[in-house]
């Protein structure tokens, strides 16, 4: 299902992809649009699902050792997934269990 957005949806789009973090407060003034209407306009992106979720993105290079992920998924076939995966550099384990098909990777 479409939705239509305004001009200044865009815009509080745009500012909230740059800072998810950017207060409503500041947004109104950049677009000249009241506090009011700014927390309307979010309110109305988050429930019509064009926002899904404010998030925080981790700069890995500034942490000493990396930041650390274990990604757990089934596999329908497991070897070949494994065999793809060995040759990426930023995968550091891999581990297969017995039964159900499941995959964790380490990073």
């Amino acid at each position: 299902m479409a939705v239509n957005l305004s001009e200044a949806d865009y815009e509080i789009l745009r500012i909230l992809q740059e800072n998810a973090r950017a207060s409503i407060s500041d947004i109104s003034r950049k677009l000249g649009l009241s506090r009011v209407t700014v927390r309307q306009r979010i309110k109305k992106l988050i429930e019509s699902g064009v926002i899904k979720k404010f998030t925080v993105i981790l700069d890995d290079e500034l942490f000493e050792q990396g930041v650390q992920v274990l990604i757990g998924f089934k596999a329908p076939d497991t070897e070949q997934l494994v065999e793809e995966l060995g040759k990426m550099d930023v995968i550091s384990e891999i581990y297969v269990t017995s039964g159900r098909k499941m995959l964790f990777v380490r990073r």
